[in-house]
Parts: structure tokens; sequence; C-alpha cells
């Protein structure tokens, strides 16, 4: 006789969240098998609830919060198994790759969801030969991607301002939609009044689990040893990463920087994940 269903509705009664802090009493007995917190359920690690997965707009993570507790999970089994001191070292240095890779920023967490641990600053890019206006053209360009054995195709978009010669040149075509990204440069910034310019782009990777986007507000560069220069970029500001993850609609909002004569810079491209490739090298440029 299975007693299953006593032992489940007795951890529904038992796992009722602590009014005293944002997470459950005691472990959930099956564990979270994504690697989330065993003590924690999503909406009440973060504050919301939303049973119905309808009420999403948008929620934000430190960049430790969001490689310890969302990406490393995820994706442990492209990580080193340590069963040695070797593979200790390995680990660490593909996790150091990877976390390098992520402090670049909104681009960082496009990449290492797509396991393009590629640090060469002359590409600096996902890749970007497979664009379209809309995310059911790219998701019908997905189906039909080939990719090499063990891998495949995921989704991401691009924000970017549509004026300026650049920003033209990025027109869909009629029949496919499909959109040429060859003159991207990653460096055409709105003129904003009064002097200055806008944010050149934002890219957001799709997560096929949720529907949501993550990206990122700027790349990280704290500055953790008190010197008074950023740990990963000296050269540039101290900040603090903010990883977003955010819904569709509010992707799609978008920032006046993005925005010419009422319409948003969007493309939607598909890409080949590389978790089976290696990484080429490493840079400290921002």
């Amino acid at each position: 006789m299975s007693h299953a269903p006593i032992l489940t509705r007795i951890a529904f009664i038992i796992l009722i969240a602590s009014a005293a802090t944002p997470a459950h009493a005691m472990r959930d007995p099956i564990g979270y098998p994504d690697g989330m917190n065993t003590y924690a359920g999503y909406h009440i690690l973060h504050g919301s609830v939303d049973p119905m997965g309808l009420e999403f707009v948008q929620k934000s993570w430190t960049r430790d919060d969001y490689y310890r507790q969302m990406w490393k999970p995820r994706h442990k089994q492209y990580l080193p198994k340590i069963d040695s001191a070797a593979s200790i070292r390995a680990f660490e240095k593909i996790e150091d790759l990877f976390r390098e890779q992520l402090d670049r920023g909104c681009v960082g967490v496009t990449c290492v969801n797509l396991g393009d641990l590629t640090l060469d600053p002359r590409r600096p890019w996902p890749d970007m030969s497979n664009c379209y206006k809309t995310l059911p053209e790219a998701q019908q360009a997905q189906s039909q991607l080939t990719c090499p054995q063990g891998e495949c195709a995921e989704l991401y978009s691009i924000h970017y301002w549509p004026g300026g010669t650049e920003g033209q040149s990025f027109v869909a075509d009629p029949n496919t939609g499909k959109v040429d990204m060859s003159q991207w440069t990653g460096g055409n910034f709105k003129p904003m009044p009064g002097g200055g310019s806008g944010v050149n782009f934002d890219f957001g990777y799709y997560d096929p689990r949720t529907g949501h986007i993550w990206h990122a507000d700027m790349y990280h560069n704290p500055d953790r040893d008190g010197d008074g220069e950023g740990d990963r970029y000296p050269f540039a500001d101290i900040r603090e990463m903010e990883v977003l993850e955010s819904s569709i609609d509010k992707w799609q909002e978008g920032y006046n920087d993005f925005m010419e004569n009422g319409v948003l810079g969007e493309v939607w491209c598909t890409a080949c994940t590389r978790w089976r490739g290696r990484p080429r090298g490493s840079s400290n440029k921002p």
C-alpha cells in the first residue's frame, strides 16, 4: 500500500511559509531538482505571490545571487566534476571564465546562457547571423536551425537605437523578416537633448523554461578589496551589476534610448549553444 498521498498532504501542511522569515519552516522533502533554495519557494524568496503566473513583470537579482541560485544550478552539468585536486583547479578555472563573461553585463548574461565563454575582444558578441524582426519569426528559424551534435538552438533579443546610419541599416527582409546585422558595431548611441548620449544596446536571453527575458543594467565592477579601483575593470566606474528577469511585455517597453519616431529598435535572434566548444582566450577589457 502506498503512503505517498498521505506524505504529500503532510508536507503541504508543514511547508507553510514562516511569518518571521521569507522561507518555508522546513526543507521540501522532494528538494528542488532545478537547484533553487530548498527552504524557500520562488515567490516567497522574492517577496511576491503569483500562483497563476499572470502577474509577473520584473524581478532583480544581484550578480552573485543570480549566479549561485539560478545560472549555476541549471548549468552545473557543464562544469567539471570535482574528484581530485586537478579537477578542483579545472572547476575553478572554468567557473572564473563564466564569471568573467557574466560580468560584462547584458551581453555576458546572454553569452553564459548560450555556453559562450569567448572573451576575445575581436568577437565580443554572440552569433548574430540569424536575427529577425519578431519573436515568432525567430522561433520559426530556431526550429529549422541545425546545430552541432550535443548543442541546441536558443533565443535572445537585442535592443538598439534604430536611428543613425548603423541603426537604419537593420532592415527586415519583407519575405522572411530576417534582419542583416552585419553592420553591427555596438557603438551606435542616440544623441540626447542637452548633450550626452543614451545607452547603446541591451541584450536579453530568452528563458525557454519561463518565457522571461534575462538581462542586466550594466557591467559588474565592484571594489571588494577597497583599493579604490574596480576589481574587474580598474579604469572603469566602480559598480555592482543588477541582473533583471523581465516579462516579454516589460522587455518590449524599451527605453527612450532605443526609440526613434515611436519605433523600438528590437530584433530576436537564434543561435546554437556552445557548451561543447572550448573557450578561446580571456581579456580584462570592459
